[in-house]
């Protein structure tokens, strides 16, 4: 009986403590800590999680900045004019780093060597 007693002396204090507690806040005042701005959860996740698609690494700062950094491969292809004497840019291609696009980069380096011996 009295550890039945005891349970709910320990089930009215914490409801006691419950009730004292203050409400949590949805959206932030001035002052306050933006990680908990539902705003900016909403948009910070979408703009995390598309950076991570594209391969970017992205830092969350506990000011609530966000900083990206990524990759962007570029390829010149260059050949030879006999006439003018000099070499000219005969394609571009810019390619964010990936599997397929680094296909596509092997096939332009590939047709640049081609004839090469």
């Amino acid at each position: 009986m009295a550890k039945n007693t005891e349970e709910k002396e320990i089930l009215k204090s914490f409801v006691n403590f419950r009730r004292k507690e203050q409400p949590v806040q949805t959206e932030t005042t001035s002052g306050s800590d933006v990680m908990f701005d539902t705003r900016y959860i909403k948009n910070s996740s979408a703009l995390i999680s598309d950076a991570l698609q594209k391969g970017f690494d992205v830092l969350q700062m506990a000011n609530g900045d966000i900083v990206t950094t990524g990759t962007k491969t570029v390829v010149y292809k260059y050949t030879w004019d006999e006439a003018a004497g000099k070499l000219k840019r005969t394609s571009v291609s810019s390619k964010k780093v990936g599997a397929s696009e680094l296909e596509n980069e092997e096939e332009i380096v590939g047709e640049a060597l081609e004839g090469v011996e």
